[in-house]
């Protein structure tokens, strides 16, 4: 099980990919971020969301994100679409890539091996100390 201190790749890469679809997602600088360079931004984001894809799979983590970022990959060279699912997808990337670290930081192990029982000792010392 990881520790509490150790960031998975995918979760870098979920904050990378969300990151870099916010600025795509931005009206008119993202448009003309991929239309200057020939639309190749959105070839390689694709390939950085299929990456990200297969290491939150081999690291057992959500792939929603790498999966909407992928299809946004395609369907963004149309104009207002393409503005409209880079937003989407880098919420839903950061929203991933959030979830995850707070999963690491707070579940370091299984509650369910534990018996709380906080009502059986409330009230039942006596404050006589040790007898």
């Amino acid at each position: 099980m990881e520790t509490s201190r150790t960031t998975k790749t995918s979760t870098i890469l979920k904050w990378v990919s969300g990151g870099l679809e916010a600025l795509l997602g931005i009206p008119i600088l993202g448009g003309t971020i991929v239309m200057s360079l020939l639309w190749t931004p959105l070839l390689l984001m694709a390939i950085l969301h299929v990456v990200t894809l297969i290491i939150a799979i081999k690291e057992n983590e959500k792939t929603h994100g790498s999966i909407l970022g992928i299809v946004t990959s395609v369907l963004a060279w149309i104009p207002f679409l393409g503005m409209v699912m880079h937003i989407a997808s880098a919420i839903v990337l950061m929203m991933d890539a959030a979830k995850t670290k707070s999963d690491v930081h707070n579940y370091d192990h299984d509650d369910r091996d534990h018996n709380y029982d906080f009502d059986s000792s409330a009230g039942s010392d006596s404050g006589g100390g040790s007898d």
